[in-house]
């Protein structure tokens, strides 16, 4: 892929940590259900909302697309998210919406 390739340039410019950081509580891979890290459902937002993607084809564009994987930090093999964990008001996300919706502003 192209250094000069939209995602790319995104991920340069974006410093995940401090997210990474404010949503650690909401995840434990080893306890509960399985679930999905909390970064990878927070940088599919963006994408879903960059490109018009209903949750049903954000899933599909995230299963086909090597740039959207690469994008959340999923290797080829890694389970995609289902639809109606990005947008839906059971996401982990929703209760931390105050914290992390100006990234949906400057989209």
């Amino acid at each position: 892929m192209s250094q000069r390739h939209f995602l790319i340039q995104i991920e340069a410019r974006i410093d995940w940590q401090p997210f990474q950081e404010a949503l650690a509580g909401l995840y434990h891979p080893r306890s509960g259900r399985h679930g999905y890290p909390p970064l990878v459902l927070l940088k599919a937002l963006p994408l879903q909302r960059w490109y018009n993607f209903s949750d049903p084809r954000l899933e599909e564009a995230i299963r086909d697309r090597l740039s959207f994987q690469r994008f959340l930090g999923l290797a080829i093999r890694d389970p995609v998210p289902e639809t109606g964990l990005y947008s839906g008001s059971h996401t982990p996300l929703n209760h931390q919406k105050e914290r992390i919706s100006w990234i949906e502003a400057d989209a």
